[in-house]
This record gives structure tokens, C-alpha cells and sequence, in this order.
């Protein structure tokens, strides 16, 4: 099967090659938005944290084994600390998988920002990836939930599940209310259980904002946004093309309101009255690209401010407390495979007649 492929690779390599000369010729000229001056050296005292997740699965016949861990990695003068959580359970029924598991990973990940956050004090955290798209993200499946399960669940389940938040530290709070709505809505649990992890988001994300969103720095080794430009290719691609060296673009707003074009079903106000911001930066020549994103109005000099902090904790380039956490949390498919030998669970998953 490969040899067609590479035949047809082949016989569109010209084709394809001019394709990307064009590409790269169109982009716009991102030099003016551009500031190349030597980022400073941080002179006070590094107090810095990072969070990251990972998720695995093992689908089996009639449910999924799973597995979900998130680390936070604190550095200030004397070393380096960090904390763990995991979640290992089954996934029941199938339906809207991927997306549950997703979401249960941001989950961990900004429970542990946020006791982190409370218990060592760091002046930044650094997530991996977009806190605003964490934001505006709509339920993928949010059509399929009929309108009179989601009312049952902001009824039902909505004022316990706010309260057991706030009064404990259950990494994934949901969790707790599943007995109780697997009787309730039986064939629609799946759907039910969905949207009420979808609200736990927007509160858990709502509190870590509410109170630290100052502290808090999103950082991106690719993105595919266009708020700078609005072309065809992304930001990200144009300014790496367009600059050379250290240095980091003028900050612009995010339109939430204008991505969020549908109304949230809690704390729609507070939602709407976020203001993020983004810019890119290149911490050192030489080095690749990074997207920042910030949960507050910004200006050049405190740009500069964490620019000097994420350099003098980066290691080529990158934020070395990111690359660590990354490096930690990862579960292979061995990691899965122990899982499922721990719990006995020999039975066939279709994929052993490949």
C-alpha cells in the first residue's frame, strides 16, 4: 500500500512545492508588530509553577479503561517541588468518549493550578495551551443533550455540585453524583453525566480566574489562530517567518464576544466580561515561536516583565517547568496495557485480529 503513496507523492512533489512558494510569498509582513530589543534579566526572586496533563485509554468491548494524571512543578531558590494527581476508572457507555476524557484532564489540570496556586504562592503559573479556548469551547455534543436533561441536571444536580466544589478538594467532582443520576436518567446518563462535567468546568474554571487569573500565563508550541492578520495561514507561521532573533509582537484582545456568540448556561456575565489577551515571543535566537496568552488586559512593559521570568527559567527556548511537567505526566500504551492486567481485565478488544 505505501508504494502508491509514495507514487503519488512523486508525482505531486512540483505541484506541492509550488504551492508552498506561494503560500510563504502571501504571508503578510509581521515586522512592524514586531520587537526585537534584548529581553532583561529577571533580578528578583524566581517563585514559578507550571501545570500539565495526559490522558490514555483502552477500549474494550462493552467499556473503557482510562487513565488521567496531571502534575504541577514548582520552582523557586531552593529547588524544585511537585504534586500529582491520577484518576484510573472505567468509562460507561461509550458515547462521547474522547470528549469526557479531554475534559477530564482540564479538569485536573486546573484543580491542581488552583491548590497550587493557593498553597505555594507562585508569582506565575504556566499552563500548556489556551485557557480561553477552555473558555469559549462549546460542548461538542451539546445538540444531542435534549433541553429537558439539561434542566433536570441545573435543577438537580447543579446547586450540590457547586457546593461540593467549593468545600472539598475532589479533583473531579462529578464523579461523586454518578450513582444517583445512572437512576435517575438511566438511558440518557451518558448525556446527563456529560453536561454536568461540562458546567464543573466552566465553575472550576470560573473560580481559578475569579481569583488568580493575574497569576496565570497560557503557553502554546502551536497555534492556528489568525487574531493578528486574519490570512489564510496562522499568526504564528508569520511572525516565524517574518522575524528573526529574540523578541515578542504588541499584544491584541481575544473577542470573546465575538467567538462566544451563543450565551453560557451559568456565569454568563462573568464570561463576558473577561478580557484575555495574546501575543508571540521568541525567548532566545534561534529558538522556536511561542504563542502567550494572558486572562487580563496587558500592556508592553509587563509583557517584558514575563518575558524575563520565562527566560530565566527556559531552556532552549521553552519554559523548562512545561517541558518537565510534560515529561512526567505522559501514560504510554504499556501504561495501559499494566492497567488492564492489574484489573484482570483479559477480555478481546477487537484490535488482536490485526
Amino acid at each position: 500500500m505505501l508504494d502508491i503513496v509514495y507514487e503519488r507523492g512523486v508525482g505531486s512533489r512540483e505541484r506541492i512545492s509550488g504551492l508552498v512558494r506561494v503560500l510563504e510569498k502571501s504571508c503578510p509582513d509581521a515586522s512592524e508588530l514586531w520587537r526585537s530589543d534584548d529581553i532583561p534579566r529577571w533580578e528578583h526572586e524566581i517563585r514559578i509553577a507550571a501545570v500539565d496533563g495526559s490522558y490514555n485509554r483502552l477500549d474494550f468491548r462493552n467499556f473503557v479503561l482510562f487513565a488521567i494524571d496531571a502534575e504541577s512543578v514548582m520552582y523557586e531558590g531552593d529547588g524544585i517541588r511537585n504534586r500529582q494527581e491520577a484518576v484510573v476508572d472505567l468509562l460507561r457507555p461509550y458515547r462521547y468518549a474522547k470528549n469526557r476524557l479531554q475534559l477530564y484532564m482540564t479538569l485536573l489540570e486546573m484543580r491542581l493550578a488552583y491548590l497550587t496556586l493557593e498553597v505555594e504562592r507562585p508569582d506565575r503559573l504556566l499552563f500548556d495551551g489556551s485557557l480561553y479556548g477552555h473558555a469559549i469551547r462549546p460542548m461538542p455534543f451539546e445538540r444531542e443533550i435534549s433541553e429537558e436533561t439539561r434542566s433536570r441536571v441545573m435543577e438537580d444536580y447543579l446547586p450540590e455540585l457547586q457546593a461540593a466544589i467549593e468545600s472539598n478538594r475532589a479533583m473531579i467532582t462529578s464523579f461523586l453524583f454518578f450513582d444517583g443520576m445512572q437512576k435517575d436518567f438511566r438511558d440518557e446518563f451518558a448525556e446527563a453525566a456529560s453536561y454536568l462535567e461540562y458546567l464543573e468546568r466552566l465553575l472550576v474554571l470560573s473560580m481559578l480566574l475569579n481569583r488568580y487569573r493575574n497569576s496565570l500565563i497560557g503557553i502554546s508550541k502551536t497555534a492556528q489562530r489568525t487574531d493578528f492578520f486574519n490570512a489564510e495561514v496562522p499568526d504564528m507561521a508569520i511572525f516565524e517567518r517574518s522575524t528573526k532573533g529574540a523578541g515578542w509582537s504588541i499584544p491584541v484582545r481575544l473577542p470573546l464576544q465575538r467567538e462566544a456568540k451563543r450565551g453560557f448556561p451559568i456565569l454568563d456575565d462573568f464570561y463576558r466580561g473577561l478580557d484575555f489577551m495574546t501575543c508571540y515571543a521568541r525567548l532566545e535566537d534561534g529558538a522556536n515561536m511561542l504563542r502567550l496568552e494572558f486572562p487580563y488586559a496587558i500592556d508592553e512593559r509587563e509583557i517584558v516583565r514575563n518575558l524575563s521570568l520565562l527566560r530565566e527559567t527556559s531552556a532552549g527556548g521553552y519554559p523548562y517547568l512545561l517541558r518537565r511537567a510534560h515529561r512526567d505526566v505522559v501514560i504510554g500504551h504499556q501504561d495501559m496495557e499494566r492497567l488492564a492486567h492489574l484489573f484482570g481485565l483479559f477480555g478481546r478488544t477487537g484490535r488482536e485480529m490485526l
